[in-house]
């Protein structure tokens, strides 16, 4: 009976690190729609009623998909707080503390983005906010390939290693 719940234990182990390795492909995906679609309105906020940032921030911190949300709930505190902060150094912070699920290059694209705006005019930044969307919109399809390819793989790897350890052991 010991034996039979050991073994139970180590391949539904080893199976969830393969599940967890293939819901972080899927978050990744996700988090970069979702900020796509934020930029996107984003820039037609921008286009249309030239929207102020801190306003912008607060506006898409309540309508954008988590973890867009979070990301410009983060900003939207620390421009309207007690103690405002300068947009470059409060969109690095916000990128590091609500999006840990982009890797370097997804976080290389968005980076730049805090330096232009509320700095330089309407069109300026939605331009840099254009180039970002494409751009992350190429990572998001990128994304979206390698969990096709790779999800599959790890779930189903766990769930084999598990398997053959208990084959081992036994």
């Amino acid at each position: 009976m010991i034996q039979f719940l050991g073994a139970l234990l180590l391949t539904g182990g080893s199976t969830a690190l393969g599940l967890g390795a293939a819901n972080r492909l899927r978050a990744r995906t996700n988090a970069l729609h979702a900020l796509c679609s934020a930029l996107q309105t984003m820039d037609r906020e921008l286009s249309f009623r030239l929207t102020p940032i801190p306003e912008l921030f607060t506006l898409l911190a309540k309508t954008a998909e988590p973890p867009a949300s979070d990301f410009f709930q983060c900003c939207a505190e620390g421009v309207t707080g007690e103690a405002p902060r300068l947009i470059t150094s409060l969109w690095e912070q916000a990128i590091d503390k609500t999006l840990p699920e982009l890797n370097k290059e997804d976080r290389r694209i968005l980076l730049p983005l805090g330096n232009v705006l509320g700095r330089y005019s309407a069109e300026d930044q939605r331009a840099a906010i254009s180039e970002a969307v494409s751009d992350l919109e190429r990572a998001a399809c990128q994304s979206e390939e390698i969990h096709i390819r790779k999800g599959r793989i790890y779930s189903i790897l766990g769930l084999v290693s598990g398997t053959f350890f208990v084959i081992l052991l036994l």
